[in-house]
């Protein structure tokens, strides 16, 4: 059996529903078992069942892995290698979207190194397989790839009345008004 993915698909604790299924290929050398293990990592808690391979038999092998994928990541060529190394690489990918294409699974491309490549995949997980997550679950997901320029300003603490900032005030009083309910008073 493929290395990758951990043992038999249990369902979500609580749900009864079986986890979705999320392909993570890529040549080697490309990453993917790399990132599968990331995304274990962050979306432990996440309805899902990540298996990492290099070819399609490869993840076949897997007596879950039966049901077409919820989401299908293909590693991006991006990282740099010899020509000699490069030319291999660029076949090997070609006959994996051959593959792919063969078994009529879409797929999304993943570029990137690192953190990059791993905020880029969970972003692409959160919006194409929703159902995965737990309200919860997705507000934090949510809040860990938002920008720090988007993230919610934090209140401060205290002593406000003594701050004056036109801009502190108006961060405050919107706030305060996003949490009333239309229609609702205090």
């Amino acid at each position: 059996m493929p290395t990758g993915a951990s043992p038999g698909p249990e369902p979500l604790s609580g749900t009864g529903t079986p986890p979705l299924l999320v392909f993570v290929l890529g040549t080697a050398g490309s990453g993917a078992e790399a990132l599968g293990a990331a995304l274990r990592l962050r979306l432990a808690h996440a309805n899902l069942r990540i298996l990492c391979g290099n070819t399609l038999g490869e993840l076949a092998q897997w007596p879950d892995a039966a049901p077409r994928p919820a989401l299908t990541l293909l590693m991006g060529l991006d990282g740099s290698c010899a020509p000699a190394e490069q030319t291999a690489r660029e076949a090997a990918d070609a006959r994996l979207r051959s593959s792919l294409a063969r078994a009529g699974l879409a797929y999304r491309v993943i570029y990137g190194a690192g953190k990059q490549r791993e905020t880029q995949a969970l972003r692409t997980i959160r919006a194409t397989v929703p159902g995965a997550f737990s309200p919860a679950d997705r507000t934090l997901l949510d809040q860990a790839l938002a920008p720090a320029a988007e993230r919610p300003a934090r209140l401060r603490a205290g002593h406000c009345e003594k701050c004056s900032d036109p801009v502190c005030e108006h961060r405050l009083f919107s706030a305060l008004l996003g949490r009333i309910a239309p229609g609702q008073s205090e």
